[in-house]
């Protein structure tokens, strides 16, 4: 099943590489996406008809991604269309899956990139979650890589910004007024993993921390301390009450 649905995924998206590097990238992404999917996905004990199918929404969490960047000529939503739900729309009118658990893969789909997943049911809901978090890992991963967020203003973290990671929340777009505002947010992808161990691979592999290091403007150092402090507590917690 995933091998066929692999192999569609890589024939659509052939069409879009004369696009550039933009495609490359989010092919390597996507392809990252699905093999953590399936880590989380086996962290969890799920049967491997789950693990697939796990697998299959990581495989298909950004289809929609290709056809936004030829439309637009970027990723940013908020300057084109939500992403999920042209995926959604992509998906159904394809038959790259085929199968019972369609219905599942289209809402993780659609959902994957929600700030909130009322109103999706249970099944699809553990599956969002799983590429929810996995989405999120590889885009601190590329953050290590000073791959996503261009800061060269010294700017620092806005008020309202602060006072949702002081909640421990995840920082939602609308706040954002800052270049140092969109580091924020990507730090503060940790307040919405849902899996422990999704945050063990961060703690692990250490990518807050190494997020940080690549900013030495002082003032924003100061900022980040407080931050760090707060995640480092969060999972500490997290951790805790899940023994």
């Amino acid at each position: 099943m995933f091998d066929k649905a692999l192999e569609k995924f890589l024939n659509y998206t052939e069409n879009y590489k004369y696009l550039g590097k933009p495609i490359s990238l989010k092919i390597s992404h996507t392809l990252r996406v699905t093999r953590l999917c399936e880590q989380i996905a086996e962290a969890l004990n799920l049967d491997s008809q789950n693990v697939e199918v796990a697998k299959l929404a990581g495989l298909f969490h950004d289809i929609g991604r290709f056809e936004q960047f030829k439309r637009y000529q970027t990723y940013a939503d908020k300057n084109s269309l939500d992403h999920g739900d042209l995926g959604y729309e992509i998906l159904k009118q394809n038959d790259f899956v085929n199968n019972k658990y369609k219905e599942i893969i289209l809402n993780a789909v659609k959902y994957h990139n929600k700030y909130s997943l009322d109103g999706i049911d249970d099944q699809s809901k553990l599956i969002c979650e799983i590429v929810r978090d996995a989405d999120k890992i590889d885009i601190l991963y590329l953050d290590t890589l000073d791959e996503l967020i261009t800061y060269n203003d010294n700017s620092l973290i806005s008020d309202k910004v602060l006072e949702q990671i002081d909640r421990q929340e995840q920082v939602l777009h609308a706040n954002l007024k800052t270049t140092a505002d969109n580091i924020a947010l990507h730090l503060s992808f940790v307040f919405d993993i849902n899996f422990i161990s999704s945050l063990k691979l961060i703690k692990e592999e250490k990518y807050i921390t190494k997020i940080m290091d690549l900013y030495p403007n002082s003032k924003l150092q100061k900022q980040f301390t407080k931050i760090k402090t707060n995640i480092d507590t969060y999972i500490e917690t997290r951790e805790k009450d899940a023994r």
